[in-house]
């Protein structure tokens, strides 16, 4: 089971529709339901899930970072707004870095799970801390060798003036 975080989980909140259609309670737990199969005739669950390739939602975060970045902060945040209000989520008013770290946030509240927070934490060149499940490695600084994967043997033997990633 997926459990997250209570740092995460207080990000949905008020009447954000995301939050009863990505968790879930089961025993007393709060779980992941983002992608919970669809049900059958019979109730039961048929473990077919729909892939979500580009969605609408995604194009407006990235539109509103691009925006942003180049100082175009009226642009982004009516952006960032329209999807806040489709998503019934409080509005703001943010502008300069808080508008660049409002869509971050966004984006880890709408892509859950969709596999873009690596790399929305290694393109924006973070430090990532975990504060809960962790004894150990709970501290991964943006010069770790975890932030890239070690090119395998066959590209290096294959290629002459292929050199290992840092740390491999």
């Amino acid at each position: 089971r997926w459990t997250p975080v209570k740092e995460l989980l207080n990000l949905y909140g008020g009447s954000d529709i995301r939050t009863d259609a990505y968790w879930r309670v089961r025993n007393g737990r709060v779980v992941l339901g983002k992608y919970f199969a669809k049900s059958t005739a019979s109730g039961s669950p048929d473990g077919v899930v729909d892939f979500k390739a580009y969605r609408t939602a995604e194009m407006y975060l990235i539109r509103a970072e691009a925006y942003a970045k180049k100082d175009m902060d009226a642009e982004g945040l009516a952006d960032l707004n329209t999807l806040r209000s489709a998503r019934n989520a409080s509005t703001g008013f943010e502008s300069g870095d808080e508008l660049e770290a409002a869509i971050l946030i966004e984006r880890r509240k709408e892509l859950l799970v969709e596999g873009h927070r690596f790399f929305d934490l290694k393109r924006t060149i973070r430090t990532v801390t975990r504060t809960q499940g962790c004894a150990s490695w709970c501290t991964l600084p943006p010069a770790n060798r975890g932030w890239s994967f070690p090119i395998p043997q066959t590209e290096i033997l294959a290629n002459s003036n292929m050199e290992p990633n840092p740390g491999y």
